[in-house]
C-alpha cells in the first residue's frame, strides 16, 4: 500500500478574496450614498444594480426595479 498527497498554500488567494470583498463592500457603500442617480444594467437590459437615490427618484425599490423592462 503507497501513499501519496499534496499540500497546497491557499492564505495568500484567501487573503486576496477577502481584500477584494472589502474594497467592493466599501465601493457599494460609497455609490450608495452619493447624491446622483447610478445604476449599472446588464447586456440583456436587465438591471444588475442601482443606488438609493436611483431608486428613490423611481420611487421603486431596486428589487421591484430588477423586475421591470
Amino acid at each position: 500500500v503507497r501513499w501519496f498527497g499534496t499540500n497546497t498554500d491557499i492564505s495568500d488567494r484567501l487573503r486576496a478574496e477577502l481584500e477584494q470583498q472589502a474594497q467592493r463592500e466599501l465601493l457599494d457603500t460609497v455609490l450608495d450614498n452619493v447624491p446622483i442617480m447610478i445604476a449599472l444594467w446588464r447586456v440583456d437590459g436587465s438591471l444588475e444594480w442601482a443606488n438609493r437615490e436611483y431608486a428613490r427618484t423611481f420611487g421603486w425599490t431596486v428589487a421591484e426595479m430588477q423586475g421591470q423592462d
